[in-house]
């Protein structure tokens, strides 16, 4: 038979020593969940309902302080740092330890996004880092870094664990040049992604950097009239350079252009990707010399140089002498030529002299002689290259008129009533006048004047040349072509054509008189036939009968 009073034993019992069987009672913790910005602070509260609530507190690695308390809760306040935290709430409850933790998720917006950009130009088809500086982005794992050209993506990275360098880091990313990147932004931007904590996106963007990008399609290459391979350049002779390459970006490239470390003034066209710089180099008198030719061309930091040396050398034209500049016919000339040591000479005709030795030449002064061109060629040897320069003096020999058919015709034809000019020239030095006298009328006539020719224009004509060293003459025979006109031929045509003209008008008048005369006649009668009818008739209106007896 059970024990009446068993029940209310075991129920005094749970009451008196409730731990014996475990704790009944409860611990909370709030907030019981935790998203706060880093360094920021929270406020914690821990409670119980246990009645015999031995100890209360809560643990943590974050700094903490009590806030408030009672008999059953406890308040602290506890400072996020920058990375995850945790706190842990306990209680000894009738001898037993109760406990109960919660997460504190930090989070710190991107505070500052920075662009480390590359080399200030880029190589076209080089490979290049460039960097993204973040600083803050907490947490870590929720960041994505992107990059961007212009608005475009290029690429974007993202993150599986706190980083090393914590709270700042750079992101790298590497691309090859291309020719549409130069002049573009590029620029990155860090997302940190707090959807999944009930919060937003939160965006940092850094400052666009311009891209610059070159390339050297073809090296500076420089032109230069060249003799033999050899660049040689005559002193105090301005000679034309240019300078070409094939660069991009041509509008961005600069063109230098020196000679033996001096800078020349250039003229610079650009077309397409091409370069041209023009300039004329000049050097001074002076010893046999070298001086170093360079085109530089530059594209930013980039830079490309051709280089050539130049041979500057001096080589005056040879000089010609002659004994008389105007000798007379049948003297003699004599003709000299020299030219700078080292340099060979040659008169023309002549075998070539020695390095340093004169050339000379004599001849006996001719008519034909007059206006010869006598040259002297002077040869420099540089090395392998051998320049050549030539001087030419023209002969002037004097003497006197001279005539033949070919300058003065003997014998013309014109016809009457024509303009014809008589051409009669003569040859010398000096220049002779010409003047042509026809030899019946005496008058004088200059060739190649105008004349409209008369029958009195016939005859001969003596021709004379003269100058200050003579005289020359010859007989020009002019002949006149005419026709008579027959005068009693053209008065006997006349009257012949007046007789004819006069019978014709004669006849036609006959023949228009006749028939005008019977119709006259015919009128007549008619009236007279009428005026002898009787009156008593001329009442009638009815004609008589005529009989035909």
């Amino acid at each position: 038979m059970p024990f009446p009073g068993l029940p209310h034993l075991l129920l005094l019992l749970l009451l008196l020593y409730p731990g014996m069987w475990g704790s009944p009672f409860s611990l909370r913790i709030e907030p019981q969940e935790a998203v706060v910005r880093t360094w920021s602070s929270l406020l914690f509260n821990c409670s119980s309902d246990c009645p015999n609530l031995e100890k209360l507190g809560l643990e943590t690695s974050l700094h903490k302080a009590v806030n408030a308390s009672g008999t059953h809760w406890r308040t602290y306040v506890v400072k996020a740092g920058a990375d995850q935290g945790r706190v842990l709430c306990f209680a000894n409850c009738n001898g037993t330890q109760m406990q109960t933790e919660v997460n504190i998720t930090t989070y710190e917006p991107p505070k500052h996004v920075k662009l480390v950009p590359p080399q200030y130009w880029l190589s076209m088809g080089a490979s290049y880092t460039v960097g993204c500086r973040v600083v803050g982005a907490v947490p870590f794992t929720s960041l994505t870094v992107v990059w961007l050209r212009g608005t475009r993506e290029l690429g974007h990275q993202s993150f599986q664990e706190k980083a090393s360098e914590f709270p700042e880091f750079t992101a790298n990313f590497t691309s090859l040049a291309h020719r549409e990147d130069h002049g573009a932004n590029l620029s990155c931007r860090a997302d940190l992604n707090l959807t999944n904590l009930g919060l937003e996106i939160f965006q940092g963007h850094s400052e666009p950097i311009r891209l610059r990008v070159f390339e050297f399609l073809s090296l500076p290459r420089l032109n230069l009239s060249e003799v033999n391979g050899t660049w040689l350049l005559e002193a105090e002779s301005p000679k034309s350079v240019s300078c070409e390459a094939e660069v991009f970006p041509v509008e961005e490239a600069q063109v230098y252009l020196s000679l033996g470390g001096q800078a020349q003034n250039i003229t610079v066209t650009r077309q397409g990707d091409r370069l041209t710089a023009e300039a004329t180099v000049w050097a001074e008198k002076g010893p046999k010399r070298e001086l170093d030719l360079n085109c530089t061309v530059a594209v930013g930091d980039e830079s490309r140089t051709a280089h050539k040396t130049l041979t500057v050398y001096n080589f005056p034209l040879p000089k010609m002498t002659l004994s008389e500049p105007s000798p007379l016919e049948k003297t003699p000339v004599n003709v000299s030529c020299t030219a700078r040591p080292g340099t060979s000479v040659k008169l023309e005709g002549q075998p070539e002299q020695s390095p340093g030795e004169p050339a000379y030449l004599e001849l006996i002064a001719r008519g034909q002689d007059d206006g010869r061109l006598l040259s002297c060629e002077a040869t420099l040897s540089l090395g392998s290259v051998q320049l050549v320069k030539r001087q030419n003096i023209r002969l002037h020999v004097l003497y006197g008129p001279r005539m033949n058919a070919s300058d003065c015709p003997g014998n013309w034809t014109w016809p009457e009533g024509t303009e014809q000019v008589l051409r009669c020239q003569a040859r010398g030095n000096p220049t002779p006048t010409v003047q042509c006298i026809h030899t019946e009328i005496k008058s004088t006539f200059f060739p190649g004047t105008p004349l409209q020719i008369t029958r009195a224009h016939a005859g001969t004509y003596r021709c004379i040349a003269r100058s200050e060293l003579g005289t020359e003459a010859r007989d020009v025979v002019v002949t006149v072509d005419f026709n008579d006109v027959n005068v009693v031929a053209i008065v006997t045509v006349v009257l012949v054509i007046g007789v004819i003209a006069a019978g014709l008008g004669i006849a036609g008048y006959r023949h228009y008189r006749q028939p005008r005369i019977g119709l006259y006649q015919v009128e007549n009668s008619q009236r007279w036939a009428m005026n002898k009818l009787p009156k008593r008739d001329m009442m009638n209106p009815q004609p008589p009968c005529l009989s035909n007896s």
